[in-house]
């Protein structure tokens, strides 16, 4: 992280919401750099500090009432909800940026903020102040176990997914928990991910469709039986860059046709099926897409059996269930200065 002067010119106060263990501590080195170089103009939160005291969760409130100002949410995609959730404690809703520290970044990278951060956080922060705001839809993921008392409603700002490619990132998350210096940043990090997705390969997971059912606004969907991920997403970057809906893609024989053209405030959600690493790999070099099997506003998953899910990144087991993914609202986002993916 470079150490210039953080002292800001513009009345614009910038927020730093940071996950202090994202991108192999990077979230550590920034907010020291912020102890180094204080100013009235920054104020700079550590996620977990917030479980610990209190008075931090105070301490932003009166600083996001104090006048105009952005909110930086540091981490990766699963950081974003996490981030969201406390400006929904203190009933406080600026304009959010990203700053991209995680292992998996493709909202940042969606809203023009780039998978990775240079390092230069003035530069960075001017472009905060300056970026103009966009809207992008924010969706509640509700659990519904029977017998069972409801779990928390949880926020989506990406995607969510059943199947293979959630085992694949419950495999690096289970090892980054054990041995997290064997996860120490993104180039190992990388090399776990193909590890996994090579054993996938090579032996691949059960197809889920006798596992799952799908309700689009209240219809019954049929799936393709060849499946072995379904997929549903808000945004139309994942796996380090993949579209899988094909955005730049025509619509195959087989495959549902009447669409809108994706956006990240359109209301809607897109789903799809990947049928292996093998169809991942095609998809990812832009020769294939993923299954379109439907598109709207109103999710439901039906689990029957336990299966690997995961939420923007975050994954876990998921017993038999109902997952139901409707839209909450619409949050402002400041749009940053590069190139954009389902941006209007």
């Amino acid at each position: 992280v470079e150490t210039t002067s953080l002292i800001l010119e513009s009345d614009t106060k910038v927020c730093f919401i940071i996950n202090s263990k994202s991108g192999s501590l990077a979230g550590t080195r920034i907010l020291e750099q912020f102890k180094k170089t204080p100013s009235e103009k920054i104020f700079a939160v550590d996620l977990f500090e917030t479980l610990k005291n209190p008075d931090v969760l105070v301490q932003l409130k009166q600083y996001l009432r104090s006048g105009e100002t952005r909110v930086v949410i540091g981490g990766g995609d699963g950081t974003l909800s996490w981030g969201w959730s406390l400006l929904d404690h203190v009933k406080t809703y600026p304009p959010i940026a990203v700053l991209p520290i995680g292992v998996g970044n493709e909202f940042s990278r969606c809203i023009g903020w780039s998978n990775t951060f240079s390092g230069d956080l003035m530069k960075y922060i001017e472009c905060v102040k300056r970026g103009p705001i966009i809207q992008v839809d924010r969706w509640n993921v509700d659990v519904d176990i029977e017998g069972v008392e409801s779990s928390p409603r949880r926020s989506m700002f990406c995607f969510f997914s059943v199947g293979f490619d959630a085992s694949i990132s419950q495999k690096f998350h289970d090892l980054r928990e054990k041995d997290p210096a064997k996860c120490s940043n993104a180039k190992l990090n990388k090399l776990w991910y193909t590890w996994y997705g090579a054993g996938e390969l090579f032996s691949p997971s059960d197809v889920v469709v006798d596992h799952i059912s799908l309700k689009v606004d209240g219809k019954v969907i049929d799936l393709p039986k060849s499946i072995r991920t379904l997929q549903v997403l808000n945004i139309h970057s994942s796996a380090d860059g993949v579209d899988f809906f094909g955005l730049s893609q025509k619509s195959l024989v087989t495959e549902f046709k009447a669409y809108n053209q994706p956006t990240l405030n359109d209301g809607l959600l897109e789903v799809v099926g990947t049928e292996g690493v093998f169809h991942l790999l095609r998809t990812k070099a832009k020769i294939a897409h993923s299954r379109r099997i439907a598109q709207g506003s109103e999710i439901e998953i039906e689990i029957t059996q336990r299966l690997p899910v995961q939420l923007d990144g975050e994954p876990w087991i998921q017993d038999p269930s109902k997952i139901r993914i409707t839209i909450a609202d619409k949050v402002e986002v400041v749009k940053g200065p590069l190139a954009t993916v389902g941006v209007t």
